[in-house]
C-alpha cells in the first residue's frame, strides 16, 4: 500500500482543502494505492479464485424468463 499526499483531487470533495488561486477550484487530497500484483516468490496456489459459499447451488436459469 502506498499513499500519495498533496495531490490534486476532485472539485466536489467537500472534505478537501481548496488549492489557493486555482481558477477552476481543484482541491488537495491524499490518494491511496494498493499493489495487488502476484509476486514470483509466492506459491501460485495462494492466488486461486475463491467463490462464495453456495455458488454451485445457484442456477442462472431460475432467474431468467
Amino acid at each position: 500500500m502506498f499513499i500519495v499526499d498533496r495531490t490534486r483531487g476532485s472539485l466536489w470533495d467537500p472534505s478537501a482543502a481548496p488549492i489557493p488561486e486555482d481558477p477552476i477550484g481543484h482541491r488537495v487530497v491524499e490518494k491511496v494505492g494498493i499493489d495487488a500484483s502476484v509476486k514470483g516468490r509466492h506459491d501460485a496456489s495462494d492466488f486461486e479464485l475463491a467463490w462464495p459459499e453456495g455458488w454451485d447451488d445457484i442456477n442462472l436459469e431460475d432467474y431468467l424468463d
